[in-house]
């Protein structure tokens, strides 16, 4: 089984492709291009992860969920960016905008936190 991450940041967004071990199966990036609507930059989010999963030929039957780390103040539970000073968002419905495209679950948190557990599961800091 694949999990998909996407780091959302203020100049590009990143997403790839994991196994179980955490081994990076594919990735890719492009530009945020930040003064859009959130709704564009939502969109670029759900291109970039079909295009992945695509191009690294992994079935969409075989992937859990996607996880999206992102800048700023989120809540968990609404799976809402509730501000994100670099991206000009304010109480934006990622997770659920997200799901409009792709029908997985989406998970949110703040990029600094999953970039922490990454490290402690995969990591230096694992163990």
């Amino acid at each position: 089984m694949y999990d998909v991450g996407v780091d959302l940041g203020g100049t590009k967004i990143a997403a790839g492709i994991v196994d179980d071990t955490g081994k990076i199966i594919y990735q890719k990036s492009i530009p945020t291009l930040r003064q859009r609507d959130f709704t564009a930059i939502i969109k670029d989010m759900a291109d970039l992860v079909w295009q992945i999963i695509r191009e690294s030929g992994v079935s969409l039957e075989t992937v859990r969920g996607i996880g999206i780390g992102s800048p700023g103040v989120v809540n968990l539970e609404k799976g809402e960016i509730v501000y994100a000073n670099n991206l000009n968002f304010r109480h934006v419905p990622i997770c659920a905008e997200l799901a409009q495209y792709i029908n997985l679950p989406v998970y949110l948190n703040n990029d600094a936190n999953c970039a922490a557990l990454a490290e402690s599961k995969v990591g230096a800091a694992q163990n």
